[in-house]
């Protein structure tokens, strides 16, 4: 009787010659890619000598960077870095770690600038023109005009403020500012809690005396308005020292005089 051919393929000599040279070249690639991790992570070639520090951030002190000397530069964990200074240092915008090889770390970032100060929850902190929150406010702080009427939930360094009331607000400061002749007067505060009646507090120079002028607009057209002012005080030479206040929202400006004996 004779027997069945087998319908199992065979593999040739030559077929297991190829795979074997396959797995011997992948596994040599391996090992070669593993001594070459090993020799980065290791050697003393690339160890952390000095942490540079752009000289944008104003001579800050950041004792976190002094620590990553001495280790090496592959395990330094650059994102964890800046996520860690960006939660510790809220005053630092677009902070960026970097690896200069063979042994530096680049640190750069931009100084957040104190814009204003702003009345949140019976505190008062500094905020920078995007809103971001610097901490808590100093006397040193006080030429800096008082935000009023903000909302938020918590009061976290490094948060932003992303509630209306803080656009408009932030908007009228730099309004005023932008004005030539308004620019020499102190803006002391913005109370923007009534957006139809936000009233703008002037006062000749910060901390001064008595009550001010108020200045009173609203959310539509103060742009237009602060610029009347501008005009009025400009043009007329109007004695603020007299003025109560000047409320901007009708077509002329009203003007209330302060009562004799309460200037």
């Amino acid at each position: 009787m004779a027997k069945r051919k087998s319908n199992q393929p065979q593999l040739s000599a030559d077929l297991l010659i190829g795979i074997g040279l396959i797995i011997i070249v992948l596994f040599s690639f391996v090992a070669l890619a593993w001594g070459c991790v090993a020799y980065l992570t290791r050697s003393g070639l690339f160890t952390v000598r000095e942490v540079v520090v752009s000289d944008s951030l104003g001579g800050i002190d950041i004792p976190e960077l002094s620590k990553l000397k001495g280790h090496n530069i592959f395990n330094v964990r650059l994102e964890k870095l800046e996520a860690r200074l960006h939660g510790k240092y809220p005053a630092l915008s677009n902070l960026k770690a970097v690896r200069r090889f063979p042994d530096e770390i680049v640190v750069t970032a931009v100084r957040r600038e104190p814009f204003a100060r702003a009345a949140l929850n019976g505190r008062v902190v500094l905020v920078d023109r995007e809103g971001y929150l610097l901490g808590a406010a100093g006397t040193t702080d006080e030429p800096l005009p008082l935000l009023k009427g903000l909302r938020t939930d918590k009061i976290v360094p490094g948060t932003q403020l992303t509630d209306q009331h803080f656009a408009l607000a932030s908007g009228i400061v730099s309004v005023f500012r932008g004005n030539r002749t308004l620019a020499d007067i102190v803006l002391r505060s913005v109370d923007v809690s009534d957006t139809v009646r936000i009233v703008c507090l002037l006062g000749a120079e910060a901390g001064a005396a008595g009550d001010g002028v108020e200045v009173i607009v609203d959310s539509k057209s103060f742009t237009s308005r602060v610029s009347e002012l501008g005009l009025l005080l400009s043009h007329r030479q109007l004695d603020l020292a007299g003025v109560k206040y000047i409320d901007l929202r009708f077509g002329a400006p009203i003007i209330g005089q302060k009562k004799q004996g309460k200037q």
